[in-house]
């Protein structure tokens, strides 16, 4: 499955449900890395794909093909065992492995419905096209 196919997943979380990140000051310098901040509703499997995005952006953004324009340079973003953890603004209709399972425990019954959650398993799998 190529990045194509995850469009819809993506859209459907909508930016408001990306995590935020906080800068790290150095002294008095700029802030040169930033730590990620968790949302508590995603799953492991939802984090772990969005950053593999995030690093295949860092990557593509070092090696630009000379016919597209470059962006802004990409953020240097980590998780630690520091990170902040909020809860966020859940999307709706998202697949159930999308949900972090301790998260969605948590929730009433009405809460639930109102995700409006996808009943099968999300595949998070993409294929990268070669290299050039």
């Amino acid at each position: 499955m190529g990045l194509y196919n995850h469009l819809i997943l993506l859209d459907r979380i909508t930016i408001r449900g990306m995590s935020d990140d906080e800068a790290e000051m150095h002294g008095d310098a700029k802030p040169i890395t930033y730590r990620i901040i968790r949302l508590a509703w995603q799953s492991l499997a939802l984090r772990t794909f969005l950053r593999m995005l995030d690093a295949l952006h860092n990557e593509t953004w070092q090696r630009p093909n000379p016919r597209t324009l470059r962006w802004t340079a990409p953020r240097i973003r980590y998780e630690s065992a520091e990170s902040r953890v909020e809860e966020g603004r859940p999307p709706v209709g998202l697949w159930r492995n999308c949900y972090d399972a301790t998260w969605l425990a948590g929730l009433t019954p009405q809460q639930l419905l109102d995700l409006d959650i996808v009943d099968e398993d999300y595949d998070f799998i993409f294929n990268l096209p070669p290299r050039m």
